[in-house]
Order: C-alpha cells, then sequence, then structure tokens
C-alpha cells in the first residue's frame, strides 16, 4: 500500500503546484480587473463607459453626424473598420507604449509608428483575429469616435509575454475610428 502512495506522489505534488499557479493566476486577474474597475468608475463622470465580456471602452469623443446626434450604425460582428490605435501597458491609465499607428501620438512619444504600410481596415469577427478584450472593446464602436479600450492580462496575452509586452500585462489602447462599414 505504501509502494503505491509513492508512486502516486510526484503526481500529486505536480497537481498542487499547477492548482497553486492557477490560484495564484486568478488572484493577479482579479486584482488588475480591480485596478481598471477603478480607473473606469473616475472616468464615469466625463465620459460614457461600455463594458463588455470583461473589456471596458471609455468614449471620450461620440461618433456624431453633422446634426450632432450619435451615429446609428456601430461596429457588429461582420462589419469593417479603419482605424488608429496606440497600446498602452495598463498602470491606472496608459503607461509605456508598445505600439501605434498613430503617428502623432508616435511623435509626441518618440516612437516609431509599429507599422507605416499597416493598412487600417479590419473586419470584425468573432474567431480571435484580434486579443478578446480588444475586440469586445472594439465591439459597437461609431465614426468618428475617440477613447480607450481597458482590458486584464486575462482578456489579452494573458500568461505570455509578447515582444515588449511582459507577461500578465493589464492593456490600454487607445482609438480612433475613421470609418465602421456595414457588411
Amino acid at each position: 500500500m505504501r509502494l503505491k502512495l509513492f508512486r502516486y506522489l510526484p503526481l500529486l505534488v505536480v497537481a498542487l503546484l499547477a492548482s497553486c499557479s492557477k490560484q495564484e493566476l486568478e488572484t493577479k486577474y482579479a486584482t488588475q480587473e480591480e485596478q481598471i474597475e477603478r480607473f473606469v468608475t473616475s472616468q464615469q463622470n466625463r465620459f460614457r463607459v461600455v463594458r463588455n465580456q470583461g473589456s471596458s471602452r471609455i468614449v471620450m469623443n461620440e461618433g456624431l453626424d453633422q446634426n450632432r446626434e450619435l451615429l446609428r450604425d456601430s461596429l457588429q460582428y461582420n462589419d469593417s473598420v479603419r482605424f488608429y490605435y496606440a497600446g498602452y501597458i495598463f498602470s491606472n491609465g496608459p503607461g509605456t507604449l508598445f505600439t501605434t499607428n498613430h503617428e502623432q501620438t508616435a511623435a509626441a512619444k518618440n516612437f516609431k509608428v509599429t507599422d507605416p504600410n499597416f493598412d487600417i481596415e479590419a473586419w470584425l469577427y468573432q474567431r480571435d483575429q484580434w486579443i478578446p478584450g480588444f475586440e469586445r472593446g472594439m465591439y459597437g464602436v461609431r465614426t468618428g469616435e475617440h477613447g480607450y479600450i481597458v482590458f486584464s492580462a486575462k482578456y489579452g496575452f494573458g500568461n505570455e509575454s509578447l515582444y515588449s509586452i511582459p507577461k500578465l500585462s493589464a492593456l490600454i489602447f487607445e482609438y480612433w475610428i475613421e470609418d465602421v462599414k456595414k457588411n
């Protein structure tokens, strides 16, 4: 009986360590989501906030028509959108810039435009074209809209590092919507 117990002991230790790291990961995500919620709540009195499955969009400038009324057409799945963006590590707001295709932001931050030949037209699909937090934040944007999309690492790159983005990084993207095309 003892021999059988020792045979499975390494498996039990690995299972225990895995569950601890999973718990630590969930704790990190929860902490980030609390920090994000405090930031978003601090913006609610000045800007419209849209929440969508772990992602929050802070709309600083609405997409308005010539009569200053909210545009009806918003980005839905299978529509296309032309936009500029600037991606930051979240640090109670925009922290370190890690990517942008917006020339003014790049110049202001002494940062090289990530991809100067980037085609800013993209389609919104529910097929992992974008990271989940960004996709969920873009859902519903309107032509002319400008704001921030913010989400925890759980809806970003998780426990993986990517280029200059450290693992377990909450992200915030500034965006400028040029055009939404209904498809």
